[in-house]
């Protein structure tokens, strides 16, 4: 998200659990489609606080995706750590590709 806030030549944005922005000014730094993969028990980055940040490109007009696993917490997609959550983290990464696939030339 940090790299597409500060380079104009990025295509597609993917960001799986990252700080979020979500002030106006700072997001409409971007044009690029967002990606957003988030975890539901992630208490670092609320749902309050995801909604927040879909609502502000949704009011931008910036083209986004927004997913919250349910029952998942943080690094979720971390196969080295004790809440990695298999089946989400497939289920993500397809996601992912399909985003690049739809998104990059």
């Amino acid at each position: 998200m940090n790299l597409a806030l500060n380079n104009k030549n990025i295509d597609a944005t993917v960001i799986y659990y990252g700080k979020l922005v979500t002030e106006k000014e700072t997001l409409s730094k971007t044009k690029s489609p967002i990606l957003g993969i988030f975890a539901e028990l992630d208490q670092g980055i609320p749902v309050e606080k995801i909604n927040e940040f879909q609502n502000t490109l949704n009011e931008l007009k910036i083209s986004n995706t927004i997913h919250v696993y349910p029952e998942v917490d943080h690094a979720f997609a971390n196969p080295t750590g004790p809440r990695y959550a298999p089946v989400e983290t497939e289920n993500a990464w397809n996601r992912t590709l399909e985003f690049f696939k739809n998104n990059l030339s």
